[in-house]
């Protein structure tokens, strides 16, 4: 199921079932997220709030490259909720969305949410940068004035 697989028995004459379960990753915005194995091999993606069948298992989901760990179980769907994002500015810059070692994970135009897991991050618009802090099920707006340049 969405590439995931369980080993199991095969008996002459007698029906194998196999329960699935589902993850499902919710959002605020239009995008999509991935559920990756242990090694990074996605192995689905769909829109965040749609739910995706898996076999039973750890797995990996990934929003906007930041990875978050997920739990699936037969008969059930679990629900992660992720968070959002948005830098209110003037204009028509555009913002990125940072992780500790400085890796860019998304970008958007200012006033664009961006959907990320909850989490410590970076945002940068120009050469300016501020600490975001996001929270599952939670909208953060960043309100950005560009400084005032010193003559």
């Amino acid at each position: 199921m969405n590439n995931t697989t369980t080993p199991e028995t095969i008996a002459s004459g007698v029906t194998a079932e196999v329960t699935t379960g589902a993850v499902v990753l919710q959002g605020s915005t239009d995008e999509y997220y991935a559920i990756v194995d242990s090694v990074g091999a996605q192995l689905a993606s769909a829109h965040l709030g749609h739910p995706l069948s898996l076999v039973p298992g750890a797995y990996r989901a990934k929003l906007n490259n930041v990875p978050m760990s997920v739990q699936v179980e037969a008969g059930r769907s679990g629900d992660y909720q992720a968070g959002s994002l948005t830098v209110k500015a003037a204009g028509s810059d555009y913002y990125a969305v940072l992780d500790a070692s400085g890796t860019q994970l998304a970008s958007k135009q200012v006033n664009q949410p961006v959907s990320l897991p909850a989490g410590k991050y970076t945002v940068k618009v120009g050469n300016n940068t501020r600490p975001a802090a996001v929270t599952a099920g939670q909208t953060m707006v960043l309100n950005w004035r560009t400084p005032i340049p010193a003559f």
